[in-house]
């Protein structure tokens, strides 16, 4: 059976497909950050300049309602959630300058790095950060 395979065209494309994409994804990652933001115009604001700064290639603007414990109090009030779409290089300087824009004295940033993203996907990202592939 692993004879036919080496010579099934099908098979060695979807190799070296797979190869590919395993030595790209251990250069570039696509990360995901989190991060709740307290109203729209600012979540805007925020996305904007992370987007224009390079330091993602997109945001998700998303309200939520969250509830939270703060200072020993359950809080519960609409937020907006940024999904930001950036590569895992550029964690160290999105984090600072989530933290330099943002209102809350402990914002929430969480970055999600994703085991898996579709190439083309992949591409755009890193182009639209300025992230040689």
């Amino acid at each position: 059976m692993a004879d036919e395979d080496a010579t099934d065209p099908k098979a060695r494309r979807a190799g070296r497909i797979a190869k590919r994409s395993a030595s790209q994804s251990r250069k570039q990652r696509l990360l995901v950050v989190l991060c709740t933001v307290g109203e729209e115009g600012s979540a805007q604001a925020m996305a904007r300049i992370l987007v224009e700064e390079r330091l993602a290639a997109c945001v998700s603007r998303v309200p939520v309602q969250s509830t939270y414990r703060w200072r020993e109090a359950v809080v519960s009030e609409g937020e907006v959630l940024l999904v930001i779409k950036t590569e895992a290089s550029l964690w160290p300087t999105l984090r600072r300058r989530i933290r330099e824009l943002h209102a809350y004295e402990c914002p929430e940033i969480v970055g999600i790095d994703a085991t898996e993203s579709d190439a083309d996907y992949l591409a755009w990202l890193l182009a639209a950060c300025g992230v040689v592939a």
